[in-house]
């Protein structure tokens, strides 16, 4: 499951620039029904954790293991 790639398809009206990642953890804006979506479609909800940033202050989430590139590249350099 793309969990980014499913949260830009799900009509919530977020772009790239709501997204984040920190290593493997993918960092979404909290939108209106960005948690509601999160809650009845990712089987991992429970360990989707929010916080306030540093930088612009909003509210955001963090769903760990969730950055498919971080993955990915990982998957590369392990060949």
């Amino acid at each position: 499951m793309n969990v980014k790639q499913e949260l830009l398809d799900a009509g919530l009206g977020l772009t790239e620039e709501d997204f984040d990642s920190h290593e493997s953890d993918l960092y979404v804006r909290c939108k209106h029904g960005v948690r509601l979506w999160l809650r009845e479609n990712y089987e991992f909800y429970r360990s989707v954790r929010s916080f306030v940033s540093q930088i612009d202050t909003q509210l955001w989430l963090d769903i760990p293991f969730a950055h498919e590139a971080h993955w990915e590249a990982k998957q590369r350099t392990a060949k």
